[in-house]
């Protein structure tokens, strides 16, 4: 099975199954397993589909996710660090749905600005471990 790049650096294999790969991520904090489906024969990324409802706080979180985050698309090592940070003001809007949907935009810039501070952080960190190894 060949394993997306992003897996392969952000992930050690655990265990080749039948119908599966299993994957343990590479995050410090927090151990996290990935079940990757394998599909014989599959030449195209799987598409995933995300339902939720509309005017709801799952429509806050689906964008939370995809838009700050841009966890339906990369792996996403530092999500737990940047729920911390943002935590009372998502968990403002999940309960206040029509001022949280108005305060939204600002909610997902700031959760991508710290995604992308955090994931720097964490490319410079193995940065300085090539170095120090080489």
């Amino acid at each position: 099975m060949n394993l997306h790049p992003q897996l392969k650096q952000d992930c050690h294999v655990i265990g080749q199954f039948p119908l599966s790969i299993l994957l343990l991520h590479k995050d410090a904090n927090y151990p996290w397993f990935i079940l990757v489906p394998d599909r014989i024969g599959q030449a195209e990324n799987i598409k995933i589909h995300v339902p939720y409802l509309l005017r709801s706080a799952q429509q806050i979180m689906y964008q939370w996710y995809h838009e700050g985050l841009n966890a339906f698309e990369k792996t996403c090592p530092v999500g737990h660090n940047v729920y911390s940070q943002v935590k009372d003001t998502l968990i403002e809007a999940l309960h206040q749905i029509d001022d949280g949907l108005a305060d939204l935009p600002q909610l997902i810039d700031t959760t991508r600005l710290l995604n992308e501070q955090l994931l720097s952080a964490i490319q410079q960190g193995r940065n300085r471990l090539l170095e120090y190894n080489s």
